[in-house]
């Protein structure tokens, strides 16, 4: 599978604002990125382009609950943040709370199976319990309302 590449470099050589500057990237000898890959490159390497975020709400288990006392709450979050960089990507807020969710974050990720491998990985750990939820731009949720379907709800 082609993605990401840690090697890969920003050329940008204008007076334009960040956000207008001409970017090249330079990728691996044949290396090749699909269309979804190559927007998720650019996003990730280019600041001031929106790249895929996502809600976590963690639920700590008996064990993770005792993790957290054993390693403080300021470690845990380090080491979610090590995580995160991990997979080529940025914890954007990290909070705890009261109530069903123990932790509440938004994370900047490269793309879903990143997540989902941050995910899976967590759960997998039987100390937490992840829900992630990819987040939607408000241009992004326009875009879709301008897309028309033809739809027949159940029963109708």
């Amino acid at each position: 599978m082609f993605g990401y590449s840690p090697s890969a470099r920003v050329f940008s050589g204008s007076s334009l604002p960040p956000t207008r500057r001409p970017i090249r990237i330079q990728l691996r000898r044949r290396q090749r990125l699909t269309g979804s890959e190559f927007r998720t490159t650019l996003a990730t390497v280019k600041e001031g382009i929106s790249v895929p975020k996502y809600l976590i709400q963690a639920r700590y288990t008996t064990e993770g609950i005792q993790g957290i006392v054993k390693d403080s709450a300021s470690g845990r979050r380090a080491d979610v943040q090590a995580a995160v960089t991990g997979v080529g990507g940025k914890v954007e807020v990290f909070y705890y709370a009261f109530g069903d969710d123990d932790v509440v974050a938004i994370l900047d990720l490269p793309n879903n199976t990143k997540a989902a491998a941050l995910s899976l990985s967590s759960s997998g750990s039987g100390a937490v319990r992840v829900r992630t939820t990819p987040l939607l731009t408000v241009e992004e949720v326009d875009q879709a309302l301008e897309i028309k379907l033809k739809y027949r709800a159940p029963g109708k």
